[in-house]
């Protein structure tokens, strides 16, 4: 490799006297610093240096693609050796190569790796002797490489011969602790995953695993990993030698393309184009090296950005471009930067940090579509969570301007849209179809303002950029009551209220804060623009129904202190490991509550314990529920295992999606007395 030799802020001398040179001593430090200290990873810089001579080696004799070959130390072959097939060196080039740090026959040109002549060195940052065999037109030399008493490396000619042995050249050294075994083999690994042609290995197996990309030649010679995208940094590869990239001030020097280098790009360089590390385990950003950087990422950031604007412009409706732009990004954060780009550069407004959903206030609904919406919220862990919606006020306007009031139409597969073409009921119908479905949503229903005159749904669509179709219902297509169901409810049910015990009147006791069933009114009085709730009357006493607003553990502790049992337990506590950082605190919040609940359950009763933290696996969920059984001195058995519904999905491409489990458990006999009836019987 041609080394640059910049020269930066050259002074201008006049009137000088005598001029001294800087020099470096010889000396056992020196040596010391320049062989051993120069590495942190000393058995890769071996496998590393040796393996670019050997190919560089191969390079110079024409024969690049043939594999050298690499010796990993075993039990019965306690021994690292590399060994090339092709120049070879005369007994004059071994000795000036050896003897001599910085000198290296590979400074004139741009294809060799090698350039600093340091690489031929570095088994002494792990040996104090090594061998080296060199064979040149016929000619044999064996040398031994060693420290002599004064701590200064030393090469000795052993022996020499004539041989019919191919060019080129070995080196050979003993590992004698077993431990490093292991390290060579998994070092080697971490090396010739970035050999384009990677040698032939003996001794210990080595499995040489090449980068797999998503991805591939974005640009020439820039690929995307398929490695995690949300912890992957980049690579910069330079003759088989990968070195992560880690630009300084990488927001000054690079300004947004910095982003790039956050989602596994590897980016090959002809050899010459980036500087390097003396060591070779880093680059040196000096400002070649960061230009050629920003070069190749400008490159990435352009194709990206067509490329996606292309795909993006040839789906037709806004939210379904907005749901391809989110996709896209979700399976690699490397187009987030080109997605950011496409919104700005189209002001596609349903997308980006700045994105702003389709708004229409209540009179342009009125007047322009004959509009009225009647809206309502379904929570994702409730069954029965709907709350009513109204339209948002705009308080820069008059109360009573058509234009006070608006509705904002998030671009989600969340928001439904319900179209009534039934006479009644379109409101109580969508609340049913989705009470008991999985997930949330927001439900738009859409009714005519005057049923005199058509409603002009199509049209509104088209004004809030058309949702899927799958994202719009007609009323009569959704899921019902069945008759025989209804009748009977009308005829045989009492509208009972939950509200607290003590409502509207204040009070210093906390049990006055208690949720109780209150009966409401009669069924002739049900408003239905309210939310109620229904019981049958089929022998449930709503006066032994007692609903708490309180601290679960606070609770549990107190009906253990009361003496207080259940047949059945259910614990479905929120999420408490959104990830699995957060996995050591859950994992006690959780063992916690369970213990509590296993002391106040009855034996023979039953737990429902689930969870729906994603960072808590199914086996670690089983291990904390195990082990609150253990603390609290029971044992029981599992009955079932859950998980996520059918109709709660999950993905190729998102895993995370199966982060519900459960776990149904009947408790036996306490452990206590497991032990003592043990005990007896013996």
């Amino acid at each position: 490799m041609i080394l640059t030799n910049t020269q930066e802020n050259t002074p201008v001398l006049s009137n000088v006297g005598e001029v001294g040179e800087f020099r470096i001593r010889n000396s056992a430090k020196a040596f010391n610093i320049l062989s051993s200290g120069l590495y942190a990873n000393k058995i890769r810089a071996i496998i590393r240096e040796l393996s670019c001579n050997a190919y560089d080696s191969h390079v110079a004799a024409g024969c690049a693609e043939r594999p050298f070959e690499v010796h990993l130390p075993t039990s019965l072959e306690p021994w690292f050796s590399v060994r090339d097939y092709g120049v070879g060196l005369s007994h004059q080039q071994v000795v000036n190569i050896y003897t001599t740090y910085f000198e290296s026959t590979k400074t004139g040109s741009n294809d060799f790796v090698g350039a600093l002549g340091l690489g031929s060195k570095s088994p002494f940052s792990y040996t104090e002797n090594f061998g080296v065999t060199a064979v040149q037109n016929g000619q044999m030399g064996v040398y031994t490489a060693f420290i002599n008493e004064q701590g200064v490396p030393s090469i000795a000619l052993m022996t020499e011969s004539d041989t019919e042995e191919p060019n080129g050249v070995e080196v050979k050294f003993s590992v004698n602790d077993r431990a490093d075994f292991e390290k060579f083999r998994s070092e080697a690994a971490a090396v010739y995953k970035w050999f384009v042609y990677p040698p032939t290995v003996t001794g210990a197996s080595v499995s040489i695993q090449h980068p797999q990309y998503e991805r591939e030649n974005i640009v020439p010679g820039v690929h995307v990993t398929k490695d995690d995208y949300y912890n992957s940094g980049s690579y910069a590869v330079m003759g088989n030698i990968a070195y992560p990239v880690a630009v300084p001030n990488a927001n000054a020097n690079l300004g947004t393309l910095a982003g790039l280098l956050n989602f596994g790009l590897v980016m090959h360089f002809d050899i010459g184009e980036l500087d390097f590390q003396a060591s070779r385990e880093g680059l040196s950003y000096i400002p070649q090296t960061i230009e050629a950087i920003r070069r190749r990422l400008e490159q990435v950031n352009g194709v990206l950005t067509q490329v996606l604007t292309e795909d993006a412009n040839a789906v037709p409706d806004g939210w379904q471009r907005a749901y391809f732009l989110r996709q896209r990004v979700s399976s690699n954060r490397l187009w987030e930067a080109p997605a950011e780009q496409y919104a700005a550069n189209t002001n596609f407004s349903l997308y980006g940090r700045n994105a702003k959903y389709p708004k229409l206030t209540v009179g342009e609904l009125k007047e322009k579509y004959n509009i009225v919406l009647r809206a309502f919220r379904k929570s994702w862990n409730r069954s029965s969570g709907l709350s009513g919606r109204n339209a948002e006020r705009d308080w820069n306007s008059p109360a009573d301007s058509p234009a006070s009031y608006y509705w904002t139409f998030g671009v989600d597969a969340e928001s439904q849209f319900v179209v009534n073409d039934i006479k009644t009921g379109a409101l109580s119908r969508a609340k049913f179809h989705w009470r008991d479905t999985s997930g949330s949503a927001t439900v738009f229903v859409i009714e005519a303002a005057d049923r005199a005159q058509p409603v002009l749904a199509d049209e509104f669509f088209q004004a809030i950029q058309q949702p899927p179709a799958t994202q719009i219902h007609k009323a009569s297509e959704l899921r019902a009551p069945e008759r025989a169901e209804r009748r009977k409810t009308r005829k045989d049910a009492t509208i009972l209220r939950l509200e607290r015990r003590n409502e509207g009147k204040w009070s210093r006791r906390a049990s006055d804060n208690d949720l109780v069933w209150r009966e409401a009114d009669h069924l002739s009085a049900f408003d239905n623009q309210e939310t109620y709730y229904y019981v049958a009357l089929n022998g449930f006493d709503a006066a032994r129904t007692t609903m708490m607003d309180a601290d679960v553990n606070a609770s549990l502790r107190q009906f253990y202190k009361d003496g207080q049992t259940f047949d059945a337990i259910v614990l479905d506590p929120p999420k408490f490991a959104p990830s699995a950082a957060h996995a050591d605190r859950a994992a006690r919040a959780y063992k916690d509550i369970n213990r509590l609940a296993f002391k106040i359950l009855e034996p023979g009763g039953v737990l429902f314990t689930y969870s729906c933290s994603g960072g808590i696996g199914a086996e670690l969920f089983h291990k904390i529920v195990a082990s609150a059984g253990t603390d609290a001195g029971v044992d029981g058995y599992i009955s079932e295992r859950m998980q996520g519904a059918p109709d709660h999905p999950m993905t190729l491409t998102f895993p995370e999606g199966e982060y519900l489990k459960g776990l149904v458990v009947m408790k036996t006999a306490n452990l206590v007395e497991k032990s003592e009836r043990a005990t007896m019987s013996g």
